[in-house]
């Protein structure tokens, strides 16, 4: 594991504990290289309401399994599943032509019409959706270079689009 990082990379980097980046959608200045935390988050076990559910990327493990599960955790996947089935287009349209989104719940990363992902929700959800007690991740290697380049200026200047 050794030289390897996990891809939002914060600029606090030395500071920073995974649990309060398991939260957020964390992108700092090396999410256009890399992504946000959002892309590489396998795994969350997560306390909601009354019982511990573990929520994995059915592209791991088939969907089916954890739609047919009893109780709590089968609910909020049938759930879930149903609600985002059920309004796919509608919430795909909602979704902002960004490169960089921190709007909050991600439904319309949830489901692609392959891979069904509540993580991506939990993610973006800021705690409010439940507490996150472990949180598996994918790390990469870091690209050998890399340089940021941080210009100021003392009025705003317009570069091909609207500007005021």
């Amino acid at each position: 594991m050794r030289g390897l990082i996990l891809p939002c990379y914060t600029a606090s980097k030395s500071l920073k504990h995974l649990g309060r980046d398991g939260g957020p959608i964390i992108a700092r200045e090396k999410s256009l290289a890399y992504g946000q935390t959002k892309d590489y988050v396998e795994e969350l076990h997560v306390v909601c309401r009354t019982a511990m559910i573990r929520i994995w990327r059915t592209g791991q493990q088939p969907a089916g399994a954890k739609l047919k599960l009893p109780g709590f955790e089968g609910e909020i996947y049938r759930q879930m599943f149903r609600l985002i089935k059920d309004n796919f287009g509608l919430i795909q349209k909602a979704k902002p032509t960004t490169s960089k989104n921190s709007s909050g719940y991600l439904l319309w990363e949830v489901w692609n019409k392959n891979i069904f992902n509540l993580a991506k929700l939990i993610t973006g959800s800021q705690g409010t959706l439940g507490l996150v007690t472990k949180i598996k991740n994918q790390v990469v290697r870091p690209k050998p270079l890399s340089e940021l380049l941080v210009i100021f200026y003392e009025r705003f200047v317009q570069f091909g689009g609207s500007c005021t």
